[in-house]
């Protein structure tokens, strides 16, 4: 699991460079360590991903405790990188964060 933090938020992705993702996640325990966080988390994930099992996206956000998950439509993995709409969704969610906390 890799994370982004800025402004006192957390952004969670999973990334697997060593087998099935679903595999990679379980085995490095993430589970154990997304239940503690307590940053604001958006969890990010294609519609589309042949890495990420869709049942395993949807599991992240319900183990944080108060993530929000979006699904992009037509996205696939690494969707952030790929194209600018996933990017506006993150920056969406953190300018929403930042203001509740103006």
């Amino acid at each position: 699991m890799s994370s982004v933090t800025a402004n006192g938020v957390s952004l969670c992705y999973a990334e697997s460079g060593a087998g099935p993702a679903a595999a990679y996640i379980h085995v490095i325990g993430v589970a154990s360590y997304a239940r503690r966080l307590v940053a604001p988390t958006l969890v990010l994930r294609g519609s589309n991903d042949r890495k990420l099992a869709a049942a395993l996206g949807e599991e992240m956000p319900r183990t944080i405790p108060g993530a929000h998950l979006h699904v992009m439509q037509g996205e696939s993995h690494s969707l952030v990188i790929r194209s600018a709409a996933p990017r506006q969704v993150v920056m969406a969610f953190l300018a929403a964060q930042e203001a509740k906390h103006v």
